[in-house]
């Protein structure tokens, strides 16, 4: 069976380092370079169109510019939507940062209106949480309160995924350019483990850049509302409880639909190749006796001559 090339495409706002995670996944021939530049730019994000590159087994690496930035954001959508609307297979990575404990508003917009855009992606999508100060990562690893706390902000308006990864803020990657970076073990897990989604061209629509303020208004007011009214945030977090289980039973019942026509595919295969394989021995059969009558034509045909 043929491998079927996945697209990784890496979706984020200036500065929440994309492509430096992208050059850990994609390393560059030489050791000391990186295919995706990464680093300080003022002004704008360093990465203003997409960026794609390929490993040796034909899969896709993708660096997508940020709709954060006003100037660009028109130009950063369309190369999402066109990245997207080539369809096939994908790892769909959404990756940002947070602010006094918080997740950025800006970020939230732009995961909200890019899955907006590409609904097809489902819950099948994957979240990093870059940048993480010390005692932020700390809370989130042994509170499970504040974890699921965050959680809630996280997945807010959003289909419920179980694949997020907090990483910790790197000192010496801090304001560098260019620098080579190496996954630990458990990040590379996780983002060779990341949900696959099959995205039909046809399902890709615009992303609407001219709801970005409003949005990004709406959902600022959402968060300030579940920081100071924990009845809300309760509300959320069991909305959001019943979205994942509605969801994983969703899942599962694509996976038995899949496992089943993938039996059906397997067993029509199995009785085509057996089919095959009796006319096979039929015509071989045939050939021998074929074979003997040539032979044997010969020796038969004078005697009746004679008679």
């Amino acid at each position: 069976m043929s491998h079927q090339a996945i697209s990784t495409i890496f979706i984020g706002n200036p500065g929440t380092g994309k492509s430096t995670l992208l050059n850990a996944l994609c390393p560059a021939p030489d050791a000391n370079d990186v295919v995706f530049k990464s680093g300080v730019a003022f002004g704008h994000g360093l990465t203003t169109v997409c960026q794609r590159e390929k490993d040796k087994h034909g899969n896709v690496f993708i660096d997508t510019p940020g709709l954060s930035d006003i100037a660009l954001r028109k130009q950063a959508a369309e190369e999402i939507s066109n990245a997207l609307s080539e369809g096939g297979l994908f790892k769909v990575f959404f990756v940002m940062t947070i602010e006094s404990g918080r997740i950025r508003p800006d970020d939230k917009t732009t995961m909200k209106l890019v899955h907006d855009a590409a609904p097809a992606i489902g819950n099948a999508y994957s979240i990093i949480v870059n940048k993480i100060p010390c005692n932020t990562q700390r809370k989130l690893a042994t509170d499970d309160d504040t974890r699921k706390e965050f959680l809630a902000s996280l997945l807010l308006d959003m289909p419920p995924t179980g694949h997020v990864a907090f990483l910790p803020k790197v000192e010496e990657l801090e304001d560098a350019d260019n620098v080579v970076f190496t996954f630990p073990p458990n990040v590379l897990q996780f983002i060779n483990a990341a949900p696959v989604v099959d995205i039909p061209i046809e399902s890709v629509k615009k992303i609407e850049t001219d709801m970005y303020e409003s949005m990004l208004g709406k959902l600022s007011e959402q968060l300030d509302q579940m920081k100071h009214d924990n009845a809300t945030l309760r509300a959320t977090m069991e909305k959001q409880r019943e979205q994942y289980a509605q969801e994983l039973e969703a899942s599962r019942k694509r996976q038995e639909e899949l496992q089943k026509e993938n039996k059906e595919a397997m067993e029509k295969m199995q009785k085509a190749m057996e089919e095959k394989e009796k006319q096979s021995k039929r015509q071989d059969i045939f050939g021998k006796v074929l074979d003997v009558f040539t032979k044997v034509a010969p020796l038969i045909i004078p005697m009746f001559s004679r008679v």
